[in-house]
């Protein structure tokens, strides 16, 4: 049985390929339970670190996109203007985590506006797309954490303590985020419909070697 670190790094290879890749709809979800595995009571800690993580262009919605996911993981994104990456802070094995979700969720956008766009030549506004799809994902992870707090409140506790260590660990070394760069764009209501249309069900088995990944464009 594949240890806890190899199963993520098996997902992230799948995730990041173009075929046979296990869909958001099972990301977010696997994500916190991960995590508060991760937390729990006689877990093996991990270390406090950063790590570089490429989102491959220099663009607002995917920074947007890394944040929300580094939230969900119970890290912290930082990242500078005009910079085709961002730094993850953190837990080790959640930001294991981050990455796959966050590679899961930046190619399917990818592949909606590539859809959207070649559907319809003419269209500007793939940016207004993929911002609004950020803007429905954000809601349906903020969502899931509501419904946890609810249903979940031990594992909700757990998951803020690690927040806490990790906030006091950037203090602690002089780590400081700086504010987000305002980002204009328009309502898009295709690309609201395709992150409310990303479901984030459970439902991962453990996966198979998958091919080499590949990163969406």
């Amino acid at each position: 049985m594949p240890d806890r670190s190899d199963r993520v790094r098996k997902l992230i290879a799948l995730a990041a390929d173009q075929e046979g890749t296990p869909e958001g709809e099972t990301a977010a979800r696997l994500a916190r339970r991960l995590i508060r595995d991760g937390a729990l009571p006689g877990a093996t800690p991990t270390t406090l670190t950063r790590r570089r993580i490429s989102i491959i262009r220099s663009s607002p919605w995917r920074t947007r996109l890394a944040a929300s996911v580094a939230q969900h993981c119970a890290c912290r994104a930082g990242w500078r203007p005009g910079q085709a990456h961002v730094f993850f802070f953190g837990h080790a094995s959640d930001i294991d985590v981050a990455e796959y979700l966050l590679v899961v969720l930046m190619r399917q956008i990818c592949q909606a506006r590539d859809d959207w766009v070649a559907a319809a030549p003419t269209r500007r506004t793939s940016n207004d797309f993929c911002h609004s799809a950020v803007t429905a994902l954000e809601h349906k992870l903020a969502d899931m954490r509501g419904e946890e707090s609810i249903t979940d409140q031990a594992g909700t506790a757990m998951v803020r303590s690690r927040v806490c260590q990790v906030e006091e660990w950037m203090a602690r070394t002089g780590v400081k985020l700086g504010p987000t760069s305002p980002s204009p764009h328009a309502h898009s209501p295709d690309g609201y419909a395709v992150g409310h249309g990303i479901s984030l069900r459970e439902g991962v088995g453990e996966p198979d070697d998958g091919p080499p990944a590949r990163i969406p464009r």
